[in-house]
């Protein structure tokens, strides 16, 4: 037979049977070795995810709404396989409170996955760069901003911010004619508040959100987008798209970066404000929005401006903007878990209404020092911090080149290492009783729970820890007493009938808490004294 008649029988059947048999053969090869032979061989977990990255992909994009893995790994993985597990060949999830403190070290043994930190934006900025020596000599410059004497000096504008908060929710409750009180979306009057404060400590511009109909601005709303989870599932994917043209990345995927590019570019305009000297109108941005004015807030204050020097312009705007949608969307998002501990847990309220009267017996500005030395308003705010983190997503690191022993088990160089801090908070035999809220497990003379571990604070870690830390967390501090502590001693505050039937302060995980049921709707009433 000639080679014209056997290349006439090569049917596309012939071709696709071909095919679909080389690539059987393939899988098949590929899946003997990753559950034989690979380097993490022998740790445990569900046989597809040893074998491939499907398993991830299906729980973050496709079960329920998406984004599902850490909730799943938390509540049936680590149950089943212990608090090691491989969900895909090169990629390993630790649920330990030792391991923590292993991974999330000072050093950069643990280094963060590029791909992962390629996902947030720009690398230029040092919380989305895993250049280990970006991250230090950037963190060095910002810290002296962030230390505790530099954010004490800082509560002025905290307070200052607060009482205008404080007239506005008055204002709304005068409003109630029948008694019942005013309804607030607690969440989007937080985002305001917090965009407000900021904005213009970051960068002097003073946009008013809070007066916005309904807590309702653009800026303000742009903290409540969600990180789809195709960004988390495919971040390789994601972080080319980021380095392309605005409009071209706006134009393949507008639900992710509408807002993230729009705020970006209001930011950076910002930045060309210190360096005129001049407050103007913002552009049009062509994610859409018009920008808000640039008016005179904390001039010559604002941290931006005194970074104009150490850092190169560009990188500038970048962290800017980082510090900006973490402080906003983390910080709000706690406030929120606090507020709904407070008032969803039979008589919490009112025993921390009593000890605010006592130490305040007249409504006005609450400082912080005096504010943390009272028990139960600190047993309520960390059991709010520990119950619902704003970030429930994986921490994703590589392990070094050496490999690591974690957990009983040799991890091979490279491979991907995610921890969530729901799974320390949610720890049954670190905080028993996880899904119950129970402010007195932070009071040692009152705890249910005596075999919880000493020093529950070290298990804290909506900050999370090592050299990764969050940079802002003395200023978080200061809002969530004072925020917290002059809301309920000026208000009572009900739940709304949407989270009663919720039953629970609903989330999904977008990397970043996005909220699910109730948007956030609390009752409020002014108190009389």
């Amino acid at each position: 037979m000639s080679f014209d008649s056997h290349l006439q029988s090569f049917t596309l059947t012939n071709i696709l049977v071909t095919t679909f048999t080389l690539l059987l053969v393939r899988f098949t090869i590929l899946a003997v070795y990753r559950v034989f032979f690979h380097p993490n061989r022998n740790i445990p977990g569900p046989l597809i995810g040893r074998i491939t990255n499907l398993y991830e992909y299906y729980h973050e994009i496709f079960r329920g709404n998406g984004g599902e893995l850490s909730t799943y790994a938390r509540e049936v993985l680590h149950p089943k396989y212990g608090p090691i597990i491989r969900t895909a060949p090169d990629v390993v999830r630790i649920a330990d409170k030792d391991a923590w403190f292993k991974i999330h070290a000072i050093g950069y043994t643990f280094n963060v996955d590029p791909q992962f930190a390629g996902t947030f934006g720009s690398t230029a900025s040092f919380f989305a760069s895993s250049d280990t020596e970006l991250h230090r000599k950037t963190r060095t410059i910002l810290l002296p901003y962030f230390t505790k004497k530099a954010v004490f000096e800082a509560e002025g504008q905290v307070q200052e911010k607060l009482d205008k908060f404080m007239k506005i929710l008055r204002n709304l409750t005068a409003t109630d004619e029948d008694g019942a009180g005013a309804s607030v979306n607690i969440r989007d009057a937080y985002t305001c508040y917090l965009t407000d404060f900021i904005t213009e400590f970051l960068f002097e511009a003073n946009w008013n959100t809070m007066e916005a109909p309904a807590f309702h601005h653009p800026i303000a709303d742009l903290n409540h987008l969600e990180i789809p989870p195709l960004r988390r599932a495919l971040p390789s994917v994601v972080a080319s798209i980021y380095s392309m043209p605005p409009w071209l990345s706006v134009h393949l995927l507008p639900t992710m970066f509408h807002g993230t590019i729009y705020l970006r570019r209001v930011v950076h305009e910002q930045m060309k404000a210190f360096t005129t000297s001049s407050y103007h109108k913002g552009p049009s941005s062509d994610a859409g929005i018009d920008a808000p004015p640039f008016t005179s807030g904390n001039i010559g204050n604002g941290i931006s401006r005194k970074l104009i020097d150490k850092l190169p312009f560009f990188q500038l705007g970048e962290e800017s903007t980082q510090l900006f949608g973490a402080a906003v969307n983390s910080t709000g998002w706690t406030l929120c878990s606090i507020l709904y501990g407070i008032v969803a847990t039979e008589g919490v309220q009112e025993r921390l209404i009593a000890e605010l009267k006592a130490a305040y017996p007249e409504k006005v500005r609450m400082d912080y020092q005096t504010l943390k030395e009272l028990p139960y308003l600190t047993a309520c705010i960390k059991e709010g911090m520990r119950y619902s983190s704003s970030v429930p997503g994986a921490l994703s690191r590589v392990a070094p080149p050496t490999g690591a022993t974690l957990c009983g088990y040799y991890i091979a160089p490279g491979t991907m290492i995610e921890t969530t801090i729901a799974s320390m908070h949610h720890n049954p035999a670190i905080f028993p009783s996880p899904k119950k809220i129970v402010p007195e497990r932070w009071i040692p003379s009152e705890t249910p729970f005596p075999e919880a571990p000493d020093n529950l604070e070290r298990y804290l870690l909506n900050f999370s820890s090592g050299s990764r830390m969050c940079l802002g967390y003395n200023l978080a501090w200061i809002f969530l007493y004072d925020i917290t502590a002059r809301l309920v001693r000026e208000f009572d505050v009900q739940l709304g009938e949407g989270l009663k039937k919720d039953g629970d302060w609903l989330m999904a995980d977008r990397w970043a808490a996005a909220k699910r049921g109730d948007p956030g709707i609390f009752i409020l009433k002014e108190r009389d004294e």
